[in-house]
Formats: C-alpha cells, sequence, structure tokens
C-alpha cells in the first residue's frame, strides 16, 4: 500500500493503482488531485449509468448511435467466441 497525498486528505492505494493514477495525471497534465477527482467523477459516472435501465441509459442518443453500438458489441463478442473456440461460428444443430 501506498499512501497518495491529494490535499486535504491521504488515500492509501495500492502500488499499482498509484502508479496508474500518476500516469493518467501525467498524460492529462493534472495535479493529483485533479487527477484523482476526474476519475473518481467517470467512476461514479459508470456507477450510475450501469444501474439506469436501458431506456434512461440510451435517452438522447439517436438511434443509428444505438446501432453502431450494438453492432459493436455483437462483433466484440464474436471475436471473444472466436478467440476462446477457434471456431467461426457456433454449432446451433448440437446446441453448442
Amino acid at each position: 500500500m501506498e499512501n497518495l497525498d491529494i490535499g486535504p486528505i491521504t488515500v492509501q492505494l495500492e502500488s499499482h493503482l498509484a502508479m496508474l493514477v500518476g500516469k493518467y495525471a501525467a498524460e492529462h497534465e493534472l495535479d493529483l488531485p485533479g487527477a484523482v477527482a476526474d476519475l473518481l467523477a467517470i467512476a461514479l459516472a459508470r456507477i450510475e449509468a450501469s444501474s439506469l435501465g436501458g431506456r434512461a441509459r440510451w435517452s438522447g442518443v439517436s438511434a443509428d448511435e444505438r446501432s453502431l453500438a450494438g453492432r459493436r458489441a455483437v462483433n466484440m463478442r464474436w471475436e471473444k467466441y472466436r478467440a476462446n473456440t477457434g471456431r467461426t461460428a457456433p454449432d446451433t444443430i448440437n446446441g453448442k
């Protein structure tokens, strides 16, 4: 564990997390408190978005953008399937 001093508080992080926060800060030209605030905001937004239902999560997103996101998700699942099985398509006859 490393102590990460971000101003008014000190946060204990495992060393690899402390390195990632430092890397994020450097890449975005932020000081450590700014990097921690950004990363926390990103994490909380993702948690909030994941707790919404599908309709609320996609409100304000056009049909074309939703369609593109869906196609990307399907392609990623197929890539994962191919990488894990070495097969190009599932065996739909035998249910595998």
